[in-house]
């Protein structure tokens, strides 16, 4: 199994850094993780450079016609609302009210609470009828309550037009038009309600997404935002590598050329030209080939179609 640091050091040498034997210090593998994982980052916008997609599964509520999506967005999130709270000095325990049900193990972000040493993230460690606990250090009871937010939703580098809702109650999806904000602002009366939407605005705000929905759906859709799968960036040296076939050679030799300019040295020819083969290699495996089709408006009917008018 490859790790982070083996590839690292694979790179090093590729560029004379290093010799046969010979390993980084601590500093220098330190450095070329970080350049590592912010070139893995910058794939990340690459589409061709990504693998696979994620389908995150978020509830639309009727009457809603904007969301954020995100770590702490509000589509996809548990709210809870605190009811009671008090510390023993080694653990916590909350009770709440909420549509939702809170998990062991799940990360939670606790606001809003008196005194402010309750406030912050914790990961649940266990839980009962109403409750949860976590692991802190408070020993005074909760005078003023606050809230409770889990959220496990990504950010998507960017949604792709593949989204789509589906209908709970007949088990019917749709598609739905992505539009830009010129497109949106130019809708006259953004309340108007219908039972499905048509176009949805995403503005790519950080470090969640704001989404605009239109019309606005007067009931519960089930939405599928679809993006790209990020490639995982390891945490440390000793991070075992585990992508499809390819991809460890093209990081190894992409990862020279970007480490080069750091020690004052050019890749030779060869390795620049691996470099780029196989990364080309993977885009090229990664194509999703789109198939050019006409409309099933017009393949679907023996009708002549009148391309000046619009329709038959």
């Amino acid at each position: 199994m490859t790790t982070a640091g083996d590839l690292i050091n694979g790179s090093l040498r590729l560029i004379g850094v290093l010799a046969e034997g010979e390993t980084p210090s601590a500093d220098t593998s330190q450095d070329a993780l970080t350049a590592m994982n912010q070139m893995l980052q910058s794939w990340n916008t690459e589409r061709l450079s990504v693998y696979s997609t994620l389908d995150q599964v978020i509830n639309w509520l009727p009457n809603t016609i904007s969301g954020t999506l995100g770590p702490s967005g509000t589509l996809g999130a548990k709210t809870a609302s605190v009811t009671s709270a008090s510390g023993d000095g080694t653990t916590v325990t909350m009770g709440y009210s909420s549509v939702f049900v809170f998990l062991v193990g799940e990360s939670i972000t606790v606001s809003g609470m008196t005194p402010s040493t309750y406030n912050g993230t914790y990961t649940i460690t266990a839980t009962g009828v109403g409750t949860i606990s976590f692991a802190s250090t408070v020993t005074t009871t909760a005078t003023v309550l606050g809230t409770i937010l889990h959220s496990s939703i990504q950010r998507p580098v960017q949604i792709d037009d593949s989204t789509y809702f589906r209908d709970p109650t007949t088990g019917i999806s749709y598609g739905i038009k992505l539009i830009n904000q010129q497109q949106y602002d130019g809708i006259a009366v953004k309340t108007v309600t219908s039972t499905y939407p048509q176009v949805m605005f995403v503005n790519m705000t950080y470090p969640n997404l704001d989404l605009y929905i239109y019309p606005v759906p007067t009931k519960l859709l089930e939405f599928h935002f679809i993006s790209v799968q990020e490639l995982d960036q390891p945490a440390s040296l000793a991070t075992d590598l585990l992508f499809p076939p390819g991809y460890l050679r093209c990081f190894r030799y992409n990862l020279a050329c970007e480490l080069a300019p750091e020690f004052g040295t050019e890749p030779s020819r060869q390795v620049s030209r691996i470099a780029m083969t196989s990364k080309r290699n993977i885009k090229r495996i990664n194509n999703p080939g789109d198939i050019m089709a006409l409309p099933y408006s017009i393949v679907g009917t023996r009708q002549r179609f009148n391309i000046y008018a619009g329709n038959y």
